[in-house]
């Protein structure tokens, strides 16, 4: 910005209205007033996000917002509630509580699936469970989006998933069917189909990958 403004000094007002900028040496200083004002802000809920995770379900209408143990939908154009999604969380023996560490949406937002665990410390994330949600059939134009879990898999007691990165993928459906997910960790690519429970290394990495 300091560049495109020619200045090397630069300073804005309290309500970021007006600014000033100033070059070493020029005998006056510009005053520059902002144009545009994109501060339409309404808040939707009032309890604490942090840590939580959304997503967009377009062809729906609606998105969804995580918090610990649970899943809301919301209405994308009156952000009023329509749904709720509750995770059965596995009991912690440790400091760290269990919680929705991520989620994602099948291309065509027919599926979610979400993966419970543990945040631990340098960033890191131990999954526990794999829960899978299907959109019931709407009855009616006006119907609300509804889902219900189809299935759940402790993926804590699978080797396989040890380590494994919480940035999943849905396979494009084949046939009109969606049950596959993609998953990677350091060492290889993993295919999980989450109907059978069944799990493939599509590829082995010759060198494992860094953080």
């Amino acid at each position: 910005m300091y560049n495109f403004m020619g200045c090397n000094q630069m300073m804005f007002g309290s309500k970021v209205k007006y600014g000033i900028t100033y070059k070493t040496n020029q005998r006056s200083f510009d005053v520059y007033r902002r144009k545009y004002i994109h501060n339409f802000k309404v808040p939707v809920v009032d309890t604490n996000l942090e840590g939580s995770f959304g997503i967009d379900l377009t062809s729906i209408n609606a998105f969804c917002v995580t918090q610990i143990d649970k899943i809301f939908l919301y209405d994308s154009n009156t952000f009023q509630q329509v749904g709720q999604l509750p995770i059965e969380l596995l009991k912690t023996t440790t400091r760290e509580p269990n919680q929705i560490i991520s989620i994602r949406k099948s291309p065509d937002d027919q599926f979610i699936a979400c993966i419970s665990g543990k945040n631990l410390i340098m960033k890191q994330q131990k999954a526990n469970q794999l829960f899978i949600f299907q959109k019931k059939r709407s009855i009616g134009k006006d119907a609300k989006p509804e889902f219900e879990q189809v299935k759940r898999i402790i993926i804590k007691d699978m080797p396989i998933f040890d380590k494994v990165c919480m940035q999943f993928y849905f396979k494009n459906p084949e046939n009109g069917k969606t049950n596959r997910i993609f998953f990677v960790k350091s060492t290889c690519i993993i295919e999980l189909n989450f109907e059978t429970e069944r799990t493939t290394e599509l590829y082995s990495f010759k060198t494992p990958l860094n953080r």
